[in-house]
This record gives C-alpha cells, structure tokens and sequence, in this order.
C-alpha cells in the first residue's frame, strides 16, 4: 500500500534520529505484512490456565482447522491473551455468543495490564468504547468495586454497553459524557484513571484503510489538543497518590513522548512510572513492549518486531503510567448536589418477588452471593431493578447509558407483581450458579436455532424460567412449557440470521 509521504518522511526521520535508521525499512515492510490477531479469555467466565486452551483447540476442530497447542502462543503481557493461528475465526463460532473470549489485537492489550487494577479501587475509563479494556479491569477487579467506563459518542457508548453485558461485567457505570464534565461531578475520585486516547491511529494502518484515510484528512496535529484536554481532566478525577495511564495506537512522538513530557511540565504532581518490568528482555530477541528511547519509563510496541516467522508484531501501541504525588491516603470527596430523578431503592415487596423468581433458577447460594455481594445495592428506575457496584456514587446530571447490572423489570399483573429477568442477568451467571439450565454442546443442531431466536423443543424439568447454555455456558433465558417447548428470550438485537 502507498502511505501518506509525510508519514513516511516523518518515521524516517524518527528512526534516524533514535539511532536505528536501519530498522525504518523493516518497519515499512510490516506494515504491508498480515496484521497479528490475538484472543482474551474472560476470567469473569473461563479460567485462562486450565479451561480456554481447550476451547480454542475445540473450535479450531469445529472449523476444520488443524491446531495444537502451539497454535496459541500466550501474549507475554497479558496472562489471559493468546495470539491466533490464520484461519482460525472465533467471532463465527457459537461460543463468541457466551462472552467468554474478546477478540483484541495483542498490543492492546498491555494498558490494562499496566494499569493493574485490584479488586475494590474505583477506577475509570475515560475512552472506553468498545469495551476489550474495560471487559479486562472488570475482571482484573473479580467485579469488584467501582468501575466507571465513559465515551463521548453515543453510537460508540452502545457497542460498549453491549461488550459489557456479553462478558458479563457487573459493577461498572457507563457514562457518554465529556471528560471535562466528569471531572467537575467527581473530582479526587478514582483510585486508578485509564486514558486510552483518541489518536492518529497510525498503528491501525496495516489492518484499517479507514485509519489511512483518517490520519490524511486530519493527521497528529488535530489530536495533541484534544489528546491535552483528556489527560488534564483525567488528572482532575484521580485521587493524590491514584495512577493514571495514557496509551495511544500511534507512532507519533508528538502524541507520545512530547504528549508525556509536557503534561509532565503542567503538572508539578506529577510523577513517570518506570514500566521496565513489561519489557524484559524485549526485542530484537522477541516480540513485546519496549522502552522508548526518548523517555525510557514509557513502553512502546513495534510491528516490525517479531516472536517468530510466523506473527509479526503488534499493530503499535505506546503506554506511559503516571501517578499523581503526594502519594498515601486522601479522603473520599463527597458527592456533588446531583439533579434529577433519585433512584428509589425497591420495596420489600418487590425483593420478596424477584427472590421467589430467581430461586427458581438459582441455588440458594449463588443468589444470596449475587444479591448481597456481587450487586450489593439495589435501585429501581421506573419498573426496571438494576444492581448498583460498590461504592456507587451520585451521578445525577450525568448521562448514564448503563448504571451496573440491569436485573430485569418488575411489572404490576392482576394477581400482584411479576418479574422478568434480563438478558444481561444471564449473561452475568455461570453454569455452575443455576439449578434449573438446558445445555446444549455446540456441535449441536439445535444451537442455530438458539442463536436465532426460535422456540426449542427441549426436555425441561417442568415450566417456568429456565437458563439456555452452550457447552455449560449460559446464553439466554427460556421459558418452558413444560411440555417438551421452551420459548427463546434471547432479545432481537442478539440473534444470528445464519
């Protein structure tokens, strides 16, 4: 492919003024060369060690691929990231539909890896959309504690929402909102701040001619500014003592190092992690983070750097971690005056009948953990139930698109209330939560017409609410007959056509 002359012009000059100008027609080379691919296991679902090889082995067999485990080389970086074998097209295979797996090139994977969030800390994701990074602090965090995963443009904030609800995150907030608003409702909030910024999207080159056509029509020098503002209000958001990282998918060192040092310069609170312990060892011995060779602290990933001849390196990726001095314990801020609706708490009459429904379906002590810890506050928005994170602050007067985990809706009947689980509930269960489930192997004929939508002729242990799982993962409610009928609730905006 052409690329852009001034690009061309400015990475040569970039690579001869860092002392490498040989390694400038290597990486030219790989950007024409195949993009790396890489999968995320979902910890929330699927244990990265012991279970998700398999799974990967299994559907490399269903799509006659030949595969051992080889095939799946562990991205270093991440400890529940593979990198994938051509061919290999998980997103068509029906357990893409159990959220136990994100498709995610592997360099993106490292910010959250550098982030290292723990369970319990607030943190927020300041550039969310479409979720891989969010989905991984989610699990990072056990579900655990507050997680607030914001971006700024609607269609943007669906996908992630969307994400979200597949691999089963139950403790985050999503706001579409601006930076800059965000920090004025919670100022001094999070204990950790992910910043992966809008960019030039150099990185993306190889495997996105939109990336291409992008950078043409606006370029680095339309992002720094915009790139400036984010980071000046994530700094405002996070705790004295919190860290903060800024990743970007472009080589720029305008977007990069320039972007780290003048903050740096506006913000005397302010000190650069060293991230050496990423890179140990790193190339030209192997694929994997780096340091810069401007600013040593901060990490970059090359595509010209190999693992073997097989997969070239990532698509490029740079990642600094700040932290925000003096270091120790700040008080937590109080909530700033919200306006709006209040969310009202559900009255007892209304947990005494989304108890009876659940107990249906799940054991006694899989409920007790979801409605006393995993959801450890309860609200109702007109007749919709959703469980609150911890720690969940005001948020009145932000725009919320998802506020933690919707439970599913509670309706007046003639005979008293009824209560209609939600998709994203059955999302968020495991297998091995449930009592009452249908489990189909994905081999099965039947799972296509689960992933459409249609009524399944199914043995059931009687009528009611019933949980539709693939290979002991759940994927929708049912509602059985309990004549041999289970109606399929997976919602329209779910369903495969094929």
């Amino acid at each position: 492919m052409e690329w852009p002359d001034p690009f061309v012009r400015r990475m040569e000059a970039q690579f001869r003024e860092s002392g490498t100008p040989d390694a400038f027609r290597a990486f030219l080379d790989s950007l024409d060369a195949p993009p790396s691919r890489g999968i995320r296991a979902n910890p929330l679902k699927v244990d990265p060690a012991a279970d998700f090889l398999t799974l990967l082995l299994r559907m490399a067999a269903d799509q006659s691929l030949a595969a051992d485990p080889a095939s799946f080389p562990r991205v270093p970086w991440s400890p529940d990231g593979f990198f994938l074998p051509p061919g290999l097209m998980p997103g068509r295979h029906p357990l893409q539909a159990t959220g136990i797996f994100y498709i995610q090139e592997p360099s993106a994977m490292l910010p959250a890896a550098v982030l290292d969030p723990q369970p319990g800390e607030r943190i927020l994701d300041l550039c969310a959309a479409p979720g891989g990074k969010t989905g991984r602090i989610a699990a990072a965090m056990s579900n655990w504690g507050l997680l607030v995963a914001n971006d700024l443009h609607a269609d943007r904030v669906r996908a992630l929402v969307r994400n979200l609800e597949l691999l089963g995150v139950s403790n985050t907030v999503v706001l579409n909102e601006s930076p800059d608003r965000i920090a004025r409702f919670l100022p001094d909030r999070f204990d950790r701040v992910l910043v992966d910024a809008p960019c030039s999207g150099e990185g993306m080159f190889r495997r996105d001619p939109d990336a291409v056509r992008s950078w043409k029509a606006y370029g680095p020098a339309a992002c720094v500014p915009l790139q400036r503002g984010i980071l000046d209000a994530a700094w405002s958001a996070l705790r004295p003592g919190g860290v903060l990282v800024y990743s970007t998918c472009t080589f720029s060192e305008e977007e990069n190092e320039d972007q780290v040092l003048s903050f740096l310069d506006r913000h005397p609170d302010a000190r650069l992690d060293n991230l050496g312990a990423f890179a140990p060892g790193g190339p030209p011995d192997g694929m994997g983070p780096v340091a810069s060779r401007r600013l040593p602290e901060t990490l970059r990933i090359w595509p010209h750097h190999r693992q073997d001849e097989r997969r070239q390196g990532g698509d490029g990726h740079f990642c600094a971690r700040l932290v925000r001095l003096p270091e120790g314990p700040s008080p937590r801020p109080t909530d700033p005056p919200g306006s709006g609706q209040k969310p009202q708490r559900p009255s007892p009459a209304v947990l005494g009948v989304v108890r009876a429904r659940l107990a249906e379906v799940l054991a006694p002590s899989s409920l007790s953990s979801l409605l006393e810890e995993r959801v450890p506050a309860l609200s109702i928005h007109g007749d919709h139930l959703h469980g609150l994170p911890e720690d969940a602050p005001d948020l009145r007067g932000l725009r919320i698109a998802k506020h933690g985990l919707h439970l599913g809706q509670v309706r007046t009947v003639r005979n008293g209330l009824r209560f209609d689980p939600a998709h994203s509930l059955a999302l968020a269960l495991r297998g091995t939560d449930l009592v009452r489930r249908v489990d189909l192997a994905s081999g099965d004929p039947a799972v296509r017409a689960l992933l459409r939508g249609e009524t399944l002729c199914l043995d059931t242990d009687g009528p009611g609410y019933t949980v539709l799982c693939l290979d002991g993962f759940p994927v929708a409610w049912g509602l059985a007959d309990g004549r041999g009928l289970v109606k399929n609730l997976l919602p329209p905006g779910w369903r495969r056509e094929r």
